[in-house]
């Protein structure tokens, strides 16, 4: 039930971006990156839009709003997110470098 609200919402922030990015003369797509880190990228941004679907709220709430309040999801949402984020940064620079 929530999907359905919330498609048509992220449908319509992108098509809304591109379709600014249009008018304004301003959408040059370019691949800087190699595509495997574009890959990489990519599938980190699955995993992570998997996460928020499975927790109730988002990272920022997690660490600007349920922190302080202490509450138990949160709390478990920062300690999996640290050490997540400071191994994932370990990895990507040894396979980048």
């Amino acid at each position: 039930m929530v999907a359905i609200v919330q498609l048509p919402l992220i449908v319509g922030i992108v098509f809304g971006a591109f379709a600014s990015a249009r008018l304004l003369g301003e959408f040059r797509p370019h691949w800087l990156l190699p595509p495997r880190q574009v890959g990489m990228v990519f599938f980190g941004g699955v995993i992570m839009a998997l996460g928020s679907r499975m927790t109730p709220g988002c990272n920022l709430w997690h660490i600007m709003g349920g922190l302080q309040l202490l509450t138990i999801q949160s709390i478990l949402f920062v300690t999996g997110l640290l050490p997540g984020a400071w191994l994932g940064s370990r990895l990507l620079q040894k396979i980048l470098i």
